[in-house]
C-alpha cells in the first residue's frame, strides 16, 4: 500500500530532475490498486510498477536506488528472511542512501500490543502480522539510524525508521 501523499511528494522535481518511483509487490492486485491511485494523483507518469518477491531479490542493479520505502511488509515474512531483505536493500541502495521502514513493532508494551502477540501466538492465520524490533534489525544489517518514531496504530506499536546506507 502507498499512501497518495507519499506518491505526490515521491513525484516531484528535485533540482530539475524528475524522480522515478519504482513499486515492487508480490501481488498484481497490490500493483494495480497502487497504478489506480497513481492516475487519481497524476504521478502514473513516473511509476514503474514491477511484479516481484522484494524479500528474496530487489531487482535492480547495484548502487542504483536514492531510497527505499517500505511499509506493513517485514511483519509479514519469516524471521529468518529480514536480512536477506536487508543485505538486497544494501546492495541496490546508493552510498548514503536512505530507507524508511514501517512495522509493527516488538518494542511496544501496551496492553493491545500483549494482547496482539497473544492472538497472533494462538492464530497466525488469521491475525498474520507479526511485531518486530524493527530499529534493531536495521542496524544488525548495517544501517545507521537517522530517525525513529514510535506511533500507535489501533493501540498496536509501530514503528517508523528512517535509517542511511
Amino acid at each position: 500500500y502507498t499512501p497518495p501523499i507519499l506518491l505526490n511528494r515521491l513525484s516531484c522535481t528535485t533540482r530539475g530532475v524528475v524522480v522515478q518511483v519504482y513499486g515492487i509487490d508480490i501481488s498484481d492486485k497490490m500493483l494495480e490498486i497502487t497504478y489506480e491511485r497513481a492516475l487519481h494523483e497524476n504521478v502514473a507518469d513516473v511509476c514503474v510498477l514491477t511484479t516481484a518477491n522484494a524479500i528474496r531479490e530487489i531487482p535492480f542493479p547495484d548502487k542504483s536506488v536514492h531510497a527505499i520505502f517500505s511499509s506493513f511488509t517485514l511483519d509479514l515474512v519469516d524471521a529468518k528472511e529480514i536480512p536477506d531483505f536487508f543485505s538486497h536493500a544494501r546492495r541496490v541502495l546508493r552510498p548514503r542512501g536512505r530507507i524508511c521502514i514501517v512495522s509493527l513493532s516488538k518494542c511496544g508494551t501496551t496492553r493491545m500490543d500483549r494482547l496482539y502477540e497473544w492472538f497472533h501466538e494462538k492464530f497466525p492465520i488469521a491475525v498474520d502480522c507479526r511485531p518486530i524490533f524493527v530499529q534493531k534489525a536495521m542496524e544488525d544489517a548495517g544501517f545507521k539510524t537517522r530517525r525513529l518514531r514510535i506511533m500507535h496504530m489501533w493501540g498496536l506499536s509501530v514503528e517508523v525508521v528512517v535509517a542511511e546506507k
